[in-house]
């Protein structure tokens, strides 16, 4: 990949989830016991993307990047069975400085993982898990970089 010079803005992200509260759910007994957060699920999510963007050598800012990455979160949720299976999904908006968009669509990713029964530190590394394969999706596609690198 070629690593984009272009500063990155990263907005805190909107959560677009019906069940703002809802992050998962552990189906291991006939009835599910539901998994909740009272964190703000986009600031989440925008935050570890940005680090994530920083560990792969872009440059992001907090304010007048020469690009704004704007999103919604659509899915973030974990269904824990024999193993914690995590969905995470943005509509992510890649916006220049003039407010033009220059690239917008779904970024997604899942993870799965073992751990021990209806443990929370399971469920949010499985989200981040999921989290870094969204990232690394949406670094990968050649169009999503050309976006980046176009401005």
């Amino acid at each position: 990949m070629e690593v984009s010079q272009a500063t990155i803005q990263f907005e805190t992200f909107q959560d677009a989830r019906k069940d703002k509260k809802a992050i998962g759910e552990n189906l291991e007994d006939d009835k599910p016991k539901p998994v909740t957060t009272n964190d703000d699920v986009g600031a989440f999510v925008s935050n570890h993307m940005r680090e994530l963007f920083d560990r792969a050598g872009l440059k992001t800012v907090d304010s007048d990047g020469a690009v704004t990455i704007k999103g919604e979160v659509k899915q973030f949720f974990v269904r824990e069975a024999a193993t914690y299976k995590s969905e995470v999904a943005v509509r992510l908006t890649l916006v220049s400085r003039e407010g033009r968009t220059l690239w917008s669509g779904l970024a997604s990713g899942d993870a799965s993982r073992f751990g021990r029964s209806y443990k929370l530190e399971n469920y949010y590394e499985v989200l981040s898990d999921a989290i870094v394969n969204t990232v690394s999706s949406m670094l990968e596609s050649a169009e999503f970089q050309r976006a980046l690198t176009g401005p």
